[in-house]
């Protein structure tokens, strides 16, 4: 993510040393940091709302998100910030079912499929987030 009138169009130009991205210290983002902008200063930060004040504050050019934030923060400040193209990580998002539990495993991928394929899981996303579902 970046500031709307940011130079910065791709990836790729944000793997220059000059070029400051903002990461959370022990998430999968220094990893990502790591592979796609490895020339790049990397800051790090703790939470969340202090890379975004950095990035607001023009301290860092661009942060590291996953794909949930990177939804999620441009849609309620759709004037100042803009997703860099591309999709440079992946978060898989499980439900625990007991090992050899078949039964119970039949119940959860029904109720699942039910929910994503009736639409009522993007509604219940939008309800309670307030940005559109991503796509899965």
């Amino acid at each position: 993510m970046v500031k709307n009138d940011s130079p910065l169009r791709t990836m790729d130009r944000a793997g220059k040393p000059e070029i400051k991205i903002g990461v959370l210290v022990g998430s999968s983002h220094q990893d990502i940091f790591k592979r796609v902008t490895p020339a790049a200063t990397m800051v790090p930060f703790k939470t969340t709302a202090e890379a975004f004040g950095a990035l607001s504050a023009s301290q860092i050019d661009t942060m590291i998100l996953d794909s949930l934030q990177n939804a999620a923060f441009p849609s309620k400040n759709r004037l100042n910030f803009r997703n860099l193209p591309g999709n440079w990580s992946y978060e898989e998002t499980s439900i625990g079912v007991p090992t050899g539990d078949v039964d119970w495993l039949r119940i959860v991928d029904t109720f699942v499929r039910e929910l994503t394929g009736s639409g009522e899981s993007a509604r219940l996303f939008k309800k309670h987030f307030g940005y559109d579902m991503p796509p899965l």
